[in-house]
């Protein structure tokens, strides 16, 4: 998902850099071709205000396919595995204050995680 994210970026780099040459081109011609030029930066303002919604669509998109891809699991298991991996990625790179500060959050999390499920139990059978 990191590969929608850089599209996206280089799409919004592209974008605001034909903006700025527009600009510089305009500074730089004679009065005849202005006219022109004003018409292709009008043209090209209306496919830069679309970045925005585009970048809003893949986002979008990005957030149900990461659902699809984790609905077998509920949401805070899938923040514990994705912090087991962390701690592990931590200790391969022998940083060892990282790893213990993730184990940290990983049981504090599985604590929160008990405590939400003692609540259910006790709403469910109520004495």
């Amino acid at each position: 998902m990191n590969l929608i994210s850089l599209v996206v970026s280089i799409f919004n780099y592209v974008f605001y850099g034909a903006n700025f040459l527009l600009s510089v081109i305009s500074l730089s011609i004679p009065d005849q071709a202005q006219e022109l030029i004003n018409v292709f930066k009008k043209l090209w303002s209306y496919l830069d205000v679309m970045v925005i919604p585009i970048s809003i669509a893949v986002y979008i998109v990005k957030f149900f396919y990461h659902r699809k891809m984790t609905k077998d699991k509920h949401w805070s298991q899938y923040m514990i595995d994705e912090l087991y991996y962390l701690v592990q990625l931590a200790i391969e790179t022998k940083d060892l204050k990282l790893a213990q500060h993730y184990r940290y959050l990983i049981t504090l999390k599985l604590i929160n995680q008990s405590n939400q499920n003692e609540s259910i139990r006790d709403k469910a059978n109520p004495v």
